[in-house]
């Protein structure tokens, strides 16, 4: 279409209004490529050696073929060439829009991770360490104040490429104040090296910092009480990828009600980071059946962080 249009402007410039054929409205053939330069000058050397070459009448058509060009024929818009519009193509024609990546998700807690301020990486360790003395201080929940021996906030690196997430601290975690320590600790410590990860290279934490009487599952207000820990956290150490291991984690970060047999395999997101479902390594001790479903959930999880899978 560029081709046709320069044509047919070198022709207009050159003083030539339109080139006759018998009947028929005008049509500029494909075929015909000459440089817009080149049929400028033809055009000027016809108006020099052609009697009146810019209004020849109808029988005029041998003046096309006098330089070889296919017949033109007479069009009264010629002077002002109309062409068909052009549009910008649909990009859901282009990337089928479910194909198309969803935009990230806002919620009542804030914009989307990435879309905040980015403060120094010596800010951001000052910040979690004045945020992990703000949860040792808490009181919020007397009966698991009176229970715990110490709190319990979240070890690892800052901007690291996962971070996983389990229910609350165990009597080893409530001990030594670390998370994911015991025998749990040592089964995600086997499936992080499995998936080619350095446990030292992952952010671990929990929904909750204090340990709930007899290891009991988090309770609601408990859950809510430690939430703003848990989002100042996550907000703070910016993770590419979350991993949710059990029920509880996946209840109390995402708000779902579904159980984690339900979520298993499904693309979630929380504030705009990829977030995989799946078992917590303390059933997976007591269910070893559900280990071959754990390790398929690990397997999409790393297609999806753009891994290459164990083993290829």
């Amino acid at each position: 279409m560029e081709q046709m249009d320069s044509h047919l402007r070198a022709w207009q410039d050159s003083g030539v209004e339109w080139l006759p054929q018998a009947g028929g409205p005008l049509h500029i053939p494909l075929a015909v490529t000459s440089p817009p330069d080149q049929v400028a000058q033809t055009a000027t050397t016809i108006r020099a050696n052609v009697p009146n070459a810019g209004q020849i009448g109808p029988g005029g058509a041998g003046l096309a073929a006098s330089i070889n060009l296919p017949a033109l024929s007479r069009s009264a818009d010629l002077a002002a060439p109309k062409f068909p519009q052009t549009t910008q193509p649909d990009p859901g024609a282009l990337f089928p829009r479910e194909q198309m990546a969803p935009p990230p998700q806002r919620s009542a807690e804030g914009p989307p991770i990435f879309e905040l301020p980015v403060l120094e990486d010596y800010q951001r360790d000052r910040a979690l360490k004045d945020l992990a003395y703000k949860v040792s201080q808490c009181k919020k929940c007397p009966d698991l104040v009176r229970t715990r021996t110490r709190t319990v906030f979240g070890t690892g690196p800052i901007n690291p490429q996962l971070c996983v997430i389990g229910e609350a601290p165990g009597f080893n975690e409530d001990q030594q104040g670390e998370p994911f320590v015991g025998p749990a600790g040592e089964m995600l410590t086997r499936m992080l090296a499995a998936c080619g990860f350095d446990r030292q290279e992952i952010y671990i934490c929990n929904i909750l910092r204090c340990r709930p009487p007899e290891n009991r599952p988090p309770l609601p207000d408990e859950a809510a009480n430690c939430r703003p820990f848990l989002v100042q956290t996550l907000e703070l150490v910016r993770p590419k990828h979350i991993c949710l291991m059990g029920g509880s984690a996946t209840k109390y970060l995402l708000g779902r009600d579904e159980f984690i047999g339900q979520l298993r395999g499904r693309e979630l997101d929380w504030r705009g980071i990829p977030v995989t479902a799946t078992y917590h390594p303390s059933y997976l001790l007591r269910s070893p059946a559900k280990k071959h479903d754990a390790w398929a959930d690990l397997q999409q999880m790393l297609l999806r962080m753009g891994r290459t899978l164990p083993g290829k």
